[in-house]
């Protein structure tokens, strides 16, 4: 699809509800992340927290359209987004999160430039609800097993996809919500190879109303995936697909539960490569024995508390 310089090559799908505190920090990425036109879709999930009052405000903003109605999550805005798109390129963008200048920019140049990319996705800097830096999210190789495996995880406001080739695999998957743009980048690599660019595109805040917060269904949904995948994968993208299966159970479990330490030996057993392709450090591997310490001094002192308790300690019914 050839377009003029003057019409927009992406459309920045924004999914949004109840961040009034963080949405014109979104919007006014945008406007930086291009010297192209670039349309904005914000499809709002009915917000009662005053940001639909921010929307209006940015009427004005050039390529700007928003909707506000009840839908059933950020999986079902995205495929709202991606349906309205009339641009051969797509990003989509929480509110909570925002663009680096020139990121937009930078992609749509590897696309129009290697047309046989489904996607092209770069780093992310990690800020905190008050948007100080925490740190920088590096992928690494840019391939099926590296997501499959999860050794490369693609930040959502750093992927930039073709339109048309999210639609044809189904965009966003309704029955997995929680892990609906992972498993987009899996269908993409299934078909098209996807890139990786070395250079940090997006910034992904952490706060408590985030949705990584659902730990277990985000596992739950993730061994789902692969179930899924699994006849369509060969025997050694089904070993990557279980490394990242247990890494799921490692990086979203209960930090002081058994299971979350056993995942990584159950990683290590398939994979002996895993703390070099994930960069886990060494002393992760001493969970197991860590958890099995505390459940014991825990019992050591509950008997020594049963031990030392005389008459008066003793409840009388």
């Amino acid at each position: 699809m050839t377009m003029g310089v003057s019409e927009p090559h992406v459309t920045v799908i924004v999914p949004s509800f109840n961040q009034a505190r963080y949405v014109r920090d979104a919007l006014d990425s945008i406007e930086h992340a291009s010297d192209r036109p670039v349309h904005v879709h914000v499809v709002d999930g009915a917000s009662t927290d005053g940001t639909v009052e921010i929307l209006r405000e940015y009427e004005s903003m050039p390529r700007m359209t928003w909707t506000s109605r009840p839908d059933r999550g950020v999986h079902d805005a995205v495929n709202d987004g991606l349906r309205a798109a009339r641009t051969p390129y797509c990003l989509v963008l929480s509110t909570d999160d925002a663009l680096l200048p020139g990121s937009l920019d930078e992609g749509v140049e590897i696309l129009l430039a290697e047309p046989q990319l489904a996607m092209v996705f770069g780093d992310a800097e990690y800020i905190d609800a008050a948007g100080r830096s925490q740190g920088i999210a590096r992928a690494r190789e840019a391939c099926l097993g590296s997501l499959l495996a999860k050794s490369t995880f693609v930040i959502q406001g750093s992927a930039l996809f073709r339109t048309e080739r999210a639609r044809l695999v189904g965009g966003f998957r309704p029955d997995r919500p929680y892990v609906c743009d992972s498993e987009l980048w899996i269908r993409l690599a299934l078909q098209w190879p996807v890139r990786h660019v070395p250079r940090v595109w997006s910034r992904y805040r952490y706060h408590p109303q985030q949705r990584d917060t659902q730990r277990e269904r985000i596992v739950q949904e993730w061994w789902e995936l692969v179930d899924q995948l699994r006849p369509v994968l060969s025997r050694r993208m089904r070993v990557r697909a279980r490394v990242g299966g247990y890494v799921t159970e490692y990086r979203y479990g209960d930090p002081f539960s058994l299971r979350r330490g056993l995942a990584l030996w159950r990683c290590l057993c398939v994979d002996p490569r895993l703390p070099v392709t994930h960069g886990l450090p060494l002393r992760e591997f001493a969970l197991p024995l860590r958890w099995c310490g505390s459940q014991f001094k825990r019992r050591a002192l509950r008997i020594g508390r049963t031990s030392t308790a005389g008459p008066s300690d003793v409840s009388v019914p």
